[in-house]
């Protein structure tokens, strides 16, 4: 370690980067200690740090934001089986009308999404003009939502 503790500060970056590795693939904070190096109670005193937690949140929203883009991508294939499945005569009536039944539910979910989506902003653009809402419009908007998609 030199004279200013650089050397010193270098590795605990070092600690805590491999900490956060490990507590995003451990399923206990003891189990993430051991295979970082790092121990227990040191491990649990930076969990509380502001700056520590932060990071550890950036990696785990890192880490589902590309599961959610794996997913994402897997999406297109999946329907389109789904698609050659139901249209298939060869396939089993079992799966033609499961295939059939996950894209109708998926349509329905899709519908009330992209409805629900308008509607928030309809009533965020209504409540920046108006500024006087309500929980009672609020209600009325989402349900009329929900009967939207069954007609």
């Amino acid at each position: 370690m030199t004279a200013n503790g650089k050397f010193q500060r270098g590795k605990t970056v070092r600690l805590k980067e491999q900490a956060i590795a490990a507590l995003l693939t451990n399923p206990s904070m003891r189990d993430a200690a051991r295979e970082s190096g790092v121990g227990y109670s040191t491990l649990i005193r930076w969990s509380n740090e502001p700056q520590f937690a932060a990071e550890l949140q950036a990696a785990r929203n890192q880490l589902l934001d590309g599961a959610i883009q794996r997913l994402k991508a897997s999406a297109f294939n999946a329907v389109g089986t789904l698609i050659e499945v139901a249209g298939n005569p060869g396939s089993s009536d079992m799966a033609r009308v499961s295939s059939s039944k996950a894209l109708i539910e998926l349509a329905l979910r899709v519908c009330a999404i992209e409805q629900l989506a308008q509607k928030i902003e309809d009533l965020e653009r209504k409540s920046a003009n108006e500024n006087n809402g309500g929980v009672e419009g609020i209600t009325q908007t989402l349900t009329e939502t929900s009967n939207e998609c069954w007609q």
